[in-house]
């Protein structure tokens, strides 16, 4: 089987969407956010700064505000999935704890582009 010039193409165009796809959260999430929210089961508990050191004391986990980052530094699930994930910084990023239906984001800022619009 010999490969035409539009095989090349097709391969190439394929391979260059293929990246932009994989690229765009890394791209988009490298910003530093200024804020995290902590939600449970869709409703809002805080908003923290995270430009001041906060301690959150919850029934079951303890989230820690330092350097910039939040991360989930104690909890009473069974796996720790949401220990082991570490800080979070930056736009985009999230930890979950499902057992404790735990949700801590970073949200894109304001000025950001806009992600989805759903009607």
């Amino acid at each position: 089987m010999k490969l035409r010039k539009g095989d090349f193409i097709v391969v190439t165009v394929v391979i260059a969407v293929a990246a932009l796809i994989w690229a765009y959260p890394f791209l988009r999430g490298f910003t530093a956010g200024d804020s995290a929210v902590v939600m449970r089961e869709g409703e809002k508990l805080y908003e923290l700064s995270l430009n001041r050191a906060t301690v959150i004391e919850l029934e079951d986990a303890r989230i820690v505000v330092a350097d910039g980052a939040v991360r989930i530094s104690e909890s009473s699930c069974p796996d720790k999935v949401c220990v082991n994930t570490g800080s979070i910084s930056r736009a985009g990023q999230s930890i979950v704890c499902v057992p404790n239906r735990i949700i801590i984001k970073i949200p894109y800022s304001e000025d950001s582009a806009t992600d989805i619009i759903v009607s």
